[in-house]
């Protein structure tokens, strides 16, 4: 223990060089006057690891131990922790981003946390915190934390964790599995029970510390697949910016957007439709760290692209805006301040670009508005169209009668160029194609909404290439392993009418039959009951009559005279 440390950071990967250098970058990028050591633990990789640009200690564990054997690699760990004298030791995956002022805000919330029985603070949260895990019941809020009682293997802790531990993670039979192969690697479920028979409390930070998408995992690739890794909410808005063709414009585009964001926390999300151009302009050039880039293989319309990469933006809310225009200063200020207040948010826009004469007039547009991430995947987000699916969404919006703002101020500059869906031959306003897609909308019935969201695979790509290819599989069944796509794709059952022929009961050699058809048949008679007899009599009578009948008059009996009439 010869130097003394603020952070020890342990990074274990796995076939991932390219999310681990972005990580690194991040560490060193904030990690300021920390003095911070960083260690990186292989665990048998079968691609090429260069870290000779990075100051970290590099341990190559061989051969690779899976997620069977991943106790083994973080007992390397704890053997290495052993010697390392440090204030924090932090606990990190190798396919997550830190979010800014990382090392500053990890450190505060962790001394906060006012108890002597805790023993770690977890840093990536997503939705589990909300439900049981392994179970312990879901998380007591604490304001800026949760106290869950589960470990997962990205968190913040002192060295008394380890020593809790005696350094050492048991072995974990592969009877763990028999049943159901998909279970995790078991590490953190082991050191959850542990620490709770201790009576340790650990705890989640409400706002995750780091951002992990919804991309591919290594280890539990199956179950991924049906329950998502994605941090709960980083953003306070998530920006989604459809791209084709747009080189000259997107520069320009992109500089407006974070202006308006400065100050917030928000994440740009570019999908690139099928075009090589954008991809080498992208290429060289390097963009802020809450930019990320999308590559879609074909060109088939910006509205799968916002459906897909709604579903894996990390914020409740949306803005859908477009690679030609410009925003204003306060595009996302207003946006982030009212989108509580109401379910959908249109900003008035001016229109501009060569040959358009100057006006004062301001419009309200159908592709640019901020919506909640929870409505529009209610709705099934966008038809998969190549033009006119905004206004489809936009009318099935109207159906559902919700509060919708109108800003009164303008908020962005639409552009007008020959290259732009509304004006090119193919997608233009008076294209054929869009007075089709017009008819099939004004012909749905009830809400109008697709059957399921139409997503499609993509790559995730920035100024050094490709980092990784996101494929949305059709997994087959292997190793005894359910078939996901007869869980998740299954056709509907066809349900046909059977109509069953009953043969019919021979009666007539029945001698009761035979008896009852040849009885004489009884002929009508209108049957006039008495009451019926009465009814008429008095309808012949006159008032007077039935007046007598009815009240007969006295006689009077004094002077014996005729009967007197009242």
């Amino acid at each position: 223990m010869d130097k003394i440390y603020d952070f020890c950071i342990l990074i274990t990967t796995y076939n991932r060089p390219d999310f681990l250098k972005r990580l690194l970058d991040d560490i060193n990028n904030q990690k300021k006057d920390y003095n911070v050591l960083v260690a990186v633990f292989n665990d048998g990789s079968n691609v090429e690891y260069d870290l000779s640009g990075y100051d970290v200690k590099k341990i190559d564990i061989y051969p690779n131990m899976g997620k069977k054997k991943y106790y083994n690699v973080i007992n390397k760990t704890f053997e290495f922790v052993k010697n390392i004298d440090s204030k924090y030791f932090i606990y990190l995956p190798d396919d997550i981003n830190l979010v800014d002022n990382f090392f500053e805000e990890t450190k505060e919330m962790y001394i906060k946390i006012d108890s002597r029985k805790k023993i770690c603070l977890n840093i990536l949260t997503d939705d589990r915190v909300l439900r049981d895990n392994w179970g312990y019941p879901k998380g007591v809020d604490y304001g800026d934390f949760y106290q869950t009682q589960w470990n997962d293997l990205c968190f913040i802790c002192e060295k008394k964790f380890f020593e809790s531990l005696d350094y050492k993670i048991y072995d974990i039979p592969l009877s763990r599995w028999s049943k159901n192969p998909n279970l995790s690697s078991g590490v953190g479920h082991q050191i959850t029970d542990r620490l709770n028979k201790k009576k340790f409390f650990l705890y989640h930070t409400k706002k995750s510390m780091v951002i992990h998408g919804d991309h591919e995992s290594k280890m539990n690739y199956t179950e991924r697949l049906k329950t998502k890794l994605v941090t709960k909410h980083n953003f306070d808005l998530s920006i989604i910016v459809p791209t084709y063709k747009n080189t000259n414009y997107l520069d320009e585009c992109i500089n407006s957007l974070v202006k308006s964001t400065e100050n917030y926390n928000v994440e740009i999300l570019i999908g690139v439709d099928g075009c090589k151009e954008t991809m080498d302009f992208i290429k060289g050039k390097k963009f802020p760290k809450n930019i990320t880039f999308f590559y879609f293989n074909e060109n088939e319309g910006p509205y799968s692209i916002k459906n897909t990469l709604t579903s894996i933006c990390n914020s409740k809310n949306l803005l859908f805006f477009d690679s030609d225009d410009i925003s204003e200063k306060e595009l996302v200020s207003t946006i982030i301040n009212n989108i509580d207040k109401y379910d959908c948010i249109k900003p008035k826009y001016k229109d501009f670009g060569v040959g358009i004469t100057p006006s004062n007039k301001s419009l309200f547009g159908e592709g640019v508005f901020a919506i909640t991430k929870e409505l529009f995947l209610n709705m099934n987000g966008f038809e998969p169209w190549m033009c006119a699916a905004d206004s489809d969404f936009m009318g099935r919006l109207y159906k559902r009668k919700c509060k919708i703002l109108h800003t009164p101020v303008t908020l962005f500059k639409r552009r007008i160029h020959d290259n732009g869906l509304t004006s090119r031959t193919d997608t233009g306003l008076r294209s054929p194609k869009r007075f089709q897609y017009q008819q099939i909308s004004k012909s749905k019935k009830g809400d109008g909404n697709p059957k399921k969201l139409n997503i499609r695979d993509f790559k995730i790509i920035d100024h050094d290439g490709v980092l990784e290819t996101f494929v949305y599989p059709e997994i087959v069944e292997t190793n005894n392993e359910k078939c996901l796509v007869s869980i998740f794709n299954k056709e509907p059952k066809i349900i046909e009418e059977v109509f069953i022929h009953k043969k019919q009961k021979v009666v007539s050699d029945n001698p009761l039959f035979n008896l009852l058809k040849n009885k004489e048949k009884v002929t009508e008679v209108n049957i006039v009951t008495e009451q019926r007899k009465n009814v008429e009599q008095i309808k012949q009578k006159t008032k007077r009559q039935i007046n007598e009948e009815f009240n007969p008059p006295k006689p009077n009996r004094r002077l014996d005279l005729p009967r007197l009439r009242f």
